[in-house]
């Protein structure tokens, strides 16, 4: 380009940003509360939410009934153990409020980190197992429970991991969403016809798909 005050040739430059596995990170919680989509956001006093941070949004100021999990320093604790002392502390902060008597529903979605890690999954198991005991002494309505994913991760890790979700929820009587429906190589092309080239998020089929898993499971 050329500057028009002094007739200077101007060569933009644009820096390539490296994009990670990890940035794959999928959030689909956001078409059911919300969370990081244009306008105010009011949960009320029925549910009480955990998302991971490294789902995105605004997790400075997260909106009232929300609370990111996350994001973690490698400290040599499992992430999913992290993950659980939060739960616990807002979970008493909460009680400590008298917030709890009007709470219904909890919805947990475990963080993506521990599919980096490699958590042994019955140490996994014992955490989610502390936490559903917990959470089934409030007497809840209903207790989600969202097994962490991650588009590209080690299948073999993240069937342990959820296999383990899935025992833990039977167990508690509680409810889980499995996303491998919805981890679907075609449901993450930016363009549906050409293969290998994939966004942050799924494309219009796969955030029609996961929505209405969701509603369907909320409801």
């Amino acid at each position: 380009m050329e500057a028009v005050d002094n007739g200077e040739l101007v060569v933009p430059v644009v820096s390539r940003r490296a994009k990670k596995e990890e940035n794959r990170a999928f959030a689909p919680v956001k078409w059911m509360l919300g969370y990081g989509l244009p306008g105010p956001v009011e949960l009320g006093d029925e549910a009480l939410s955990f998302i991971p941070a490294r789902w995105g949004g605004d997790v400075t100021k997260p909106p009232a009934g929300l609370v990111v999990l996350g994001p973690y320093e490698p400290s040599g604790a499992p992430f999913v153990v992290c993950a659980a002392s939060q739960v616990f502390n807002a979970l008493a902060k909460a009680a400590a409020g008298k917030e709890t008597s009007g709470l219904e529903r909890l919805q947990i979605c475990l963080p993506p980190e521990d599919l980096d890690v490699g958590t042994d999954p019955h140490v996994y198991r014992a955490v989610l197992d502390a936490v559903l005991a917990h959470a089934t002494s409030l007497a809840l309505r209903k207790v989600v429970l969202v097994p962490p994913f991650q588009y590209g991760a080690k299948a073999a890790h993240y069937e342990a991991l959820r296999k383990e979700v899935r025992g833990a929820v039977v167990a508690y009587g509680a409810v889980c969403l499995d996303p491998a429906p919805y981890l679907e190589e075609n449901l993450w092309r930016v363009n549906p016809a050409v293969e290998g080239v994939y966004g942050l998020r799924p494309n219009p089929a796969g955030l029609k798909k996961i929505e209405q898993g969701l509603l369907n499971l909320v409801r």
